[in-house]
């Protein structure tokens, strides 16, 4: 490489070779180590002539559990880079004072400023912006080691209570009252005392003295799994048609419909295997 040996190390890769060509298959343990003084991305583009690939890594890599107190030794010895972490904790507290919505710019998503008449939006330079409401819910979340504040935005709200921020605010019906002052809806407030599971996107930001927040990009429910890589299986057959049109299982329509042959077969055998049966009582 006309210089120093730069390393990039990925385990966990499958190697197989097809058509006479090398192909890596990436795995569900995947990692992508690389030195910190150099780019991967321009490394890749300037010796393969291919796009930068950090958007792809960072798009591969596992996301990592860590502790909320790991989490915040993380942004005071790590260089500033992005990356994101998946934190459990209990919501201890939502911060009300500081509201649960704003009035965004629907060009940039950034909080307009309101003057008498109108809104304006400083990034866009626009003196009558449009505005949208967005959700904006702050609150303070706690495991067994320490504390942070995470602060939630439209998307994740919205994923999460399947409720559009301009919905709650007709279901607040408080007239008279701007939204960014209304009280906060009661789903919101019944977050306080739950656990969670936070995806937490980590940015330049957060390595700046004026980080107090950290930003989540997803909250997972008891029912979902941890985010995994586009590229992973979840191990599923999704050709054995479980999922009937009509609601049905493959196995109820086997014994009422189509495919009841094998069942009529069946019937009037004696059970095989490990079948206990039922002692008759006269």
């Amino acid at each position: 490489m006309r210089g120093d040996p730069k390393v990039i190390v990925a385990t966990s890769i499958n190697p197989k070779m097809v058509g006479g060509r090398l192909f890596l298959n990436a795995t569900s343990g995947m990692h992508v180590y690389y030195d910190k003084e150099t780019n991967a991305g321009e490394l890749v583009a300037r010796y393969t002539g291919l796009p930068a690939a950090a958007p792809l890594l960072r798009s591969y890599a596992k996301v990592e559990p860590v502790t909320i107190a790991e989490l915040n030794n993380f942004i005071t010895t790590a260089q500033s880079q992005e990356i994101d972490f998946l934190c459990t904790g209990r919501v201890s507290r939502v911060e009300v004072d500081k509201g649960w919505c704003y009035v965004a710019c629907s060009k940039c998503s950034k909080k307009l400023q309101r003057t008498v008449t109108l809104f304006e939006c400083a990034r866009c330079n626009n003196t009558n912006a449009v505005g949208s409401l967005r959700y904006r819910v702050e609150m303070v979340i706690t495991d067994d080691t320490a504390e942070g504040t995470f602060v939630c935005f439209d998307g994740v709200m919205t994923k999460l209570h399947n409720l559009r921020t301009s919905e709650a605010v007709q279901l607040l019906a408080e007239e008279g009252v701007n939204p960014e002052d209304s009280v906060v809806p009661p789903f919101v407030a019944e977050m306080e005392g739950k656990t969670y599971t936070f995806q937490v996107r980590i940015t330049s930001y957060n390595f700046t003295v004026n980080h107090h927040t950290f930003n989540v990009s997803r909250i997972i429910n008891e029912v979902e799994r941890a985010p995994a890589p586009d590229f992973v299986d979840d191990g599923g057959d999704d050709d054995d048609d479980d999922d009937a049109p009509d609601g049905t299982t493959s196995g109820e329509k086997s014994a009422s419909g189509k495919g009841g042959s094998e069942t009529s077969k069946s019937a009037g055998k004696e059970p095989v295997g490990n079948v206990c049966k039922r002692a008759r009582v006269d």
